[in-house]
């Protein structure tokens, strides 16, 4: 939930008003849920149109568009298309990884009575496809087999978006069925893409990748809970992971479900200590002052968001965080 703040109690830039008449419907909607969906379905169309209208080489060229990250001799290079699937797509599923997390512990997901249903909807939805599909190749002879894990996938994403944009028109049971199937199917894709569509493993990377998921581990156990560190093993994780050839998104998963789910302090703490915060920030206040002539004030405020974030999970805090991004 954000904090509303109203027009009297704003601090105001001497422009920022006339930019904001200019950019308020603008910073609405770029905020909003909507241009998440909107940018999908455009570059979907986009993608369509380009293919089927004569510019496919272009589209050719530029999925193979070379980008590279070097230091010094050590570098790494590879398509547009590489760094979509095992790049982008590994961030995708560390959110995703996020959200399985939340929805076990504390959400739809959390009873498995009431998640049956669910669960069975995105079985179903992967098995079915994937059964025509192999009845389709073997009644016309053709030699396909091997993409029987194409038709599994499920386009939820996209019927999310188009939730997100019809907004609190849309039923929200609806959008909390659609997103358990998006979970569920998402976590078989990944089974399937690990067990089925690895060429060759490199066991030597695959054992530097159970060490560095031990090691995250480790320190949740431990109780280390900054973000930073969960993110730095991330990408260690990611690394060896593509190297030993399972598919790069499974690092995404993996390195999720690392992540902590357990405040520093509880609610009762954080009650009380934002209380005094509160009391204290009364006492120094003067009529007519801004925080900037009030070191005291500032110092508070500043407590006021250490006190908030030794309250909130890791796990909450990096999903709002990339949501935010995304």
């Amino acid at each position: 939930m954000k904090a509303k703040i109203t027009e009297k109690n704003r601090e105001h830039a001497p422009l920022e008003r006339r930019f904001l008449k200019l950019f308020y419907s603008l910073e609405v909607f770029i905020n909003g849920q909507a241009l998440a969906g909107i940018a999908l379905l455009i570059s979907a169309l986009l993608a369509i149109l380009m293919v089927n209208t004569g510019w496919q080489e272009q589209y050719d060229d530029l999925s193979k568009l070379m980008l590279g990250i070097s230091f010094g001799e050590w570098e790494i290079n590879g398509s547009l298309h590489y760094w979509v699937n095992d790049g982008l797509m590994v961030l995708f599923f560390f959110i995703l990884g996020l959200e399985i997390k939340y929805e076990c512990l504390v959400g739809a997901l959390r009873d498995l009575k009431d998640a049956t249903l669910v669960i069975a909807m995105a079985i179903g939805g992967m098995v079915l496809p994937a059964l025509i599909y192999l009845l389709i190749v073997w009644l016309g002879g053709a030699d396909a087999i091997q993409g029987w894990g194409v038709p599994m996938a499920t386009d939820t994403a996209f019927a999310i978006a188009i939730l997100t944009l019809l907004g609190t028109r849309a039923p929200k049971a609806i959008a909390i069925i659609l997103t358990g199937l998006a979970i569920v199917d998402d976590m078989g894709a990944v089974v399937v893409i690990g067990l089925f569509y690895t060429d060759q493993i490199a066991l030597s990377s695959l054992l530097w990748s159970g060490l560095t998921l031990s090691v995250m581990f480790l320190m949740n156990q431990l109780g280390i809970r900054m973000a930073s560190v969960y993110l730095l093993g991330g990408v260690v994780l990611w690394w060896f992971i593509l190297q030993s050839g399972v598919h790069a998104t499974t690092a995404g998963i993996l390195a999720a479900l690392m992540v902590p789910t357990h405040p520093y302090a509880d609610k009762k703490w954080f009650h009380r200590k934002m209380q005094n915060v509160i009391e204290n920030f009364r006492k120094f206040d003067k009529p007519d002052s801004t925080i900037l002539e009030s070191g005291e004030q500032h110092a508070l405020a500043i407590e006021a968001e250490e006190i908030a974030r030794k309250t909130t999970t890791p796990n909450n805090t990096m999903g709002e965080c990339s949501q935010k991004t995304g």
